[in-house]
């Protein structure tokens, strides 16, 4: 009897980076273009973020950038996500494929229950801006069923005294840059405990002192041209 032939080794699939097994296919889930968008604008998906992840349009705005990339994660798009992160990002990664595969693993590992917009400030000049909210998560199966990567994030959530075991909550201050007409994300300081407000500079406030700075030794060069 002939022996069966091996298929072929399933190695490189097994770990997903902490996700379990990688997809088959890169199956979305997004809704129909009348039904309300998960971003919470008050929009439906045809007439909010359905455009940005259809390339049809771009986000004019940080803060329209912001929802379409949590309307992405909810539903399954990762090749938006890539798209919108500026490649400063740590995380940007020239192998797309590999990242698409991580970034549907957080996307299958949660629910996306909310999100809350609490401040938008100016950068340091008009082409940088900062976002600050609060995503609501849910570990879309029980947190001792979940994926390797899922439960390391549950658990930098129960280090903050979570009681809701399955709770993914965090807090973000978000950066994002504008390139050739277009905003990007480029990275975020992470708080898994939504009600700590988190330490930042003020961008506008250390230009001005900068500029403070600069001022005396311009005016002392001045005067010195001047005595000459």
């Amino acid at each position: 009897v002939a022996k069966p032939k091996r298929g072929k080794s399933n190695k490189n699939k097994k770990s997903f980076r902490g996700f379990g097994k990688v997809p088959e296919a890169l199956i979305d889930r997004a809704p129909p273009p009348e039904e309300l968008c998960v971003c919470q604008s008050g929009k439906t998906y045809g007439e909010c973020c359905k455009p940005f992840h259809d390339r049809e349009d771009w986000p004019a705005t940080p803060l329209v950038l912001a929802r379409s990339r949590y309307s992405a994660y909810a539903y399954r798009l990762p090749d938006w996500i890539i798209d919108s992160t500026h490649k400063s990002n740590p995380d940007w990664k020239g192998q797309r494929s590999k990242w698409q595969r991580e970034l549907i693993g957080f996307c299958d590992g949660f629910t996306y229950e909310a999100l809350e917009i609490l401040e938008e400030t100016p950068g340091a000049h008009e082409d940088e801006a900062y976002l600050e909210f609060i995503a609501r998560l849910r570990a879309a199966n029980a947190p001792s069923e979940a994926p390797k990567g899922v439960k390391q994030t549950l658990r930098r959530v129960k280090m903050h005294g979570a009681s809701d075991v399955a709770s993914a909550d965090f807090r973000e201050r978000s950066r994002f840059l504008r390139e050739d007409g277009k905003w990007f994300y480029v990275s975020g300081d992470v708080d898994f405990d939504p009600e700590v407000t988190l330490e930042r500079p003020d961008p506008v406030k250390a230009r001005k002192a900068a500029e403070a700075e600069a001022e005396p030794s311009a005016r002392a060069d001045a005067e010195k041209k001047s005595e000459e």
